[in-house]
């Protein structure tokens, strides 16, 4: 059995309560699979923390991050902690420091689901969705500094550069799957 560790920022509002779900339908998922177990680790960063701390997660945080496969991260924000701090001090570290700038969507019928597909078996359902990470939360500090140097040539390179990222990284996905389409 396959056992994937997730690292868990519950993050503000209502990023517990999402996140609450989500982990009930995480293992949901392994309950119904069978091959697949998550083991969850919270951390109690976001802006409480930094209303207590000064800093939306402590000096080693990306450091105790890399110990695991995934980060599940809620919705941030707070009252008295400007949006910027959030942003900087705890997405954009994470996004830069693990290299994020895809989203990544895995589709598989799982052992047990109905399928809403007439006559479609679950080793028929096999499929990843490859989009992009919303634009502002990544984009922020690069179109920041290029306002302010007035080069929108290269503000229009670095979006094509993400769009050719992301397909290059789809094709990526296809061949090693041996899927041959994208």
């Amino acid at each position: 059995m396959k056992v994937h560790k997730i690292a868990v920022i519950a993050g503000d509002g209502i990023g517990p309560e999402v996140i609450a779900e989500g982990v009930k339908v995480l293992e949901a998922v392994a309950r119904i699979d069978g091959d697949i177990h998550f083991e969850f680790t919270y951390f109690p960063w976001g802006c409480e923390y930094y209303l207590e701390h000064g800093t939306m997660m402590p000096d080693d945080g990306l450091e105790q991050l890399k110990k695991f496969e995934a980060v599940y991260l809620g919705a941030v924000g707070y009252p008295g902690v400007p949006d910027h701090i959030s942003l900087r001090e705890l997405l954009l570290k994470i996004r830069k420091e693990f290299d994020q700038y895809v989203n990544v969507r895995p589709v598989r019928l799982l052992q047990g689901a109905p399928c809403p597909l007439k006559d479609v078996t679950r080793d028929q359902i096999d499929m990843v969705v490859i989009g992009k990470i919303a634009k502002g939360s990544t984009q922020a500090p690069v179109i920041g500094f290029l306002k302010a140097s007035r080069r929108k040539s290269s503000c229009k390179r670095e979006f094509f550069h993400g769009k050719e990222r992301r397909g290059s990284f789809a094709m990526r996905m296809s061949w090693h799957a041996k899927w041959g389409k994208v």
